[in-house]
């Protein structure tokens, strides 16, 4: 009990001996939606959307699963991460500004491990109970590709002059630094859809030491930023700041929301119904920030009238940094995977012996001309849906001036923007919107001519979608297109209508497809075809073949590589327990089987 009670003490000095404000990301997100009002208006509505949904149900789907006793089994998303960090004067790696490799590894290890309540310290184990942890089953990987599928180490390293970035060396950013912008601007993000960027700055005005999008913040805000010192101090305070921007990143919100934390008498958050108020979340009560002394659990809690409950330990409280809850892991996945999946689906942490991703096309003479202007009317793709294409994205505005995206490009990161398709099957597209109603198309370059004919229009709603809609369309890929060649996909969403025509509101997004003969079996139907049989048996999580299995690889739908080997017998033991439907790569088959 002696030495429970001196961790608590040394949690304690740190916070209250802490900057005011440590975490600038509310203050730079009422910036944003000031200067972007659309930003307000998709937040609010991500928030009614989510309301809606099942949560339960929802977390299933993606294999988020809970043992009884609250222990967590389900899967652990994999985000791709860049560092890039900001030198100042020069200075050579591993000093003050400019922390080494081995540094920002050790940076990202420790993260990971306090997500995964393994840390030590004064980060609470996962368990139950008003001082146990929470698993957060996310876990950042330092690229190992870059967009155009050269290795990498996810680390880049920016000298700025002082005419490139003005006032940076002396006064860091914000204030009278130089802004986030300008610093994005010199180190651009990569793909926001692949990678999760981080930037390391000198240091941050306004009293901070970090800041860092939401999930459903625009693409240029969607990053992190933090001083060098978090990225490189061994000591608690500092070790603890990242993971909580990236519970801002993962959707979550302080859990003394709405007040003020620097105010000389605090007041208590607003929490009449705990899904609306405060932070969102039903398992957190309200508190203030910066306790001194910090409370333990028999002192009362003014904000709720009946004793702390471990709400001063939480990791978005401005208190001690030791842990999460089991209902800020759902919020948290509800709002990651719902806004930015595509990150959990990236190659960007792979590899490049694992898995090359897809082809490339054939350049187009269908253009997208850019209108110059943006408008706060978000219009645009927000979901596109077709075969194991799956991608979210933003639509476009102020803050996000992409009136045309090229994902097919990206399919060395990227596999949820190509599929394959079999002609003559039918497949379902989908496509969801945002604020404004919008006409949707889409179109497949049949013939591989590099523009599209009328012939080539897949899906036309003809009137306008409803705004906040999921529309769909049925697709018959013909026996008479092009096959076994990548195929130019595009689909728009916008006031406009055709292949070509300039999107003065809405977006034209390009992806990839490949066309099939019928040779991709299911279990269910190799009795057409006897020459390579595969079954999956439940008891035994193996695949059961007619014949010696050899070399084979094993991907999830989305085209991520889950498992591969040689085995010399006609059984493979899967090493992986998440639920689904996968394929199976062998003896030239590729066979579709239900886990």
């Amino acid at each position: 009990m002696k030495k429970y009670l001196l961790i608590i003490a040394f949690g304690t000095f740190f916070f209250s001996n802490a900057q005011k404000n440590f975490c600038l990301t509310d203050q730079v997100q009422k910036e944003q939606e000031t200067k972007d009002p659309s930003l307000k208006e998709k937040r609010e509505a991500n928030e009614a959307k989510l309301r809606s949904v099942d949560s339960r149900k929802f977390l299933k789907s993606k294999g988020a699963t809970v043992e009884a006793n609250g222990k967590y089994t389900g899967t652990i998303y994999t985000i791709p991460v860049v560092v890039h960090i900001i030198v100042p004067n020069n200075e050579a790696i591993g000093t003050q500004f400019n922390p080494s490799d081995a540094q920002v590894q050790t940076w990202i290890d420790n993260t990971n491990n306090i997500l995964a309540t393994t840390y030590g310290g004064t980060i609470f184990p996962e368990g139950t109970g008003p001082n146990a942890g929470t698993v957060m089953p996310f876990q950042l990987v330092l690229a190992k590709r870059t967009e155009t599928c050269n290795a990498t180490t996810g680390i880049e390293r920016y000298y700025p002059t002082t005419a490139e970035l003005p006032n940076y060396s002396a006064n860091g950013v914000r204030d009278t630094g130089v802004t986030a912008s300008q610093i994005t601007a010199f180190a651009p993000h990569w793909k926001e859809s692949s990678y999760y960027n981080i930037y390391i700055v000198n240091t941050i005005g306004d009293g901070g030491t970090g800041f860092a999008g939401f999930p459903f913040s625009s693409d240029s805000g969607y990053h992190a930023f933090m001083t060098y010192k978090v990225a490189t101090s061994t000591d608690f305070f500092n070790i603890g700041i990242f993971p909580h921007e990236l519970g801002h990143s993962i959707g979550l919100i302080h859990t003394f929301e709405g007040s003020d934390p620097n105010a000389t008498v605090k007041v208590c958050p607003v929490n009449n119904d705990c899904t609306t108020d405060n932070d969102k979340v039903c398992d957190t009560s309200p508190n203030t920030a910066y306790l001194n002394p910090l409370p333990d659990n028999t002192i009362i809690n003014p904000c709720t009238g009946s004793n702390y409950d471990g709400i001063q330990y939480n990791m978005m409280s401005y208190n001690q940094n030791s842990k999460f809850t089991p209902g800020q892991r759902d919020r948290a996945l509800l709002q990651f995977l719902t806004n930015r999946e595509n990150l959990t689906k990236s190659l960007g942490a792979t590899p490049l012996a694992d898995n090359s991703g897809g082809g490339t096309l054939k350049a187009t003479t269908c253009i997208i001309v850019d209108p110059i202007t943006s408008f706060n009317y978000a219009e645009g793709p927000k979901l596109v849906s077709l075969g194991s294409i799956n991608n979210t994205s933003e639509s476009r505005s102020v803050s996000n001036h992409k009136f045309y995206i090229d994902y097919s490009s990206q399919n060395c990161i990227n596999p949820s923007v190509y599929t394959d398709l079999t002609v003559a099957q039918t497949y379902t597209l989908q496509v969801s919107i945002e604020v404004n109603s919008q006409y949707i198309q889409a179109w497949i370059d049949y013939d591989n001519s590099g523009t599209f004919e009328a012939s080539e229009l897949v899906a036309n709603s003809v009137t306008k979608v409803p705004k906040n809609t999921t529309w769909a369309a049925n697709i018959i890929p013909p026996a008479t297109a092009i096959l076994n060649t990548p195929l130019r996909f595009r689909v728009r969403a916008s006031e406009e209508t055709g292949a070509c025509t300039t999107p003065a509101y809405g977006q034209v997004e390009d992806y990839k497809v490949t066309l099939k003969p019928s040779t991709i079996l299911s279990t269910n139907e190799q009795k057409a075809d006897s020459k390579f049989v595969i079954g999956y048996s439940k008891n035994d999580n193996k695949l059961i073949s007619n014949k010696t299995i050899g070399n084979y690889k094993i991907y999830d739908m989305s085209g991520k590589l889950i498992q591969k080997g040689t085995n010399n017998s006609k059984e493979v033991n899967l090493t992986f327990s998440q639920s689904g439907v996968y394929i199976i790569v062998v003896n030239s088959y590729s066979i579709k089987f239900n886990k």
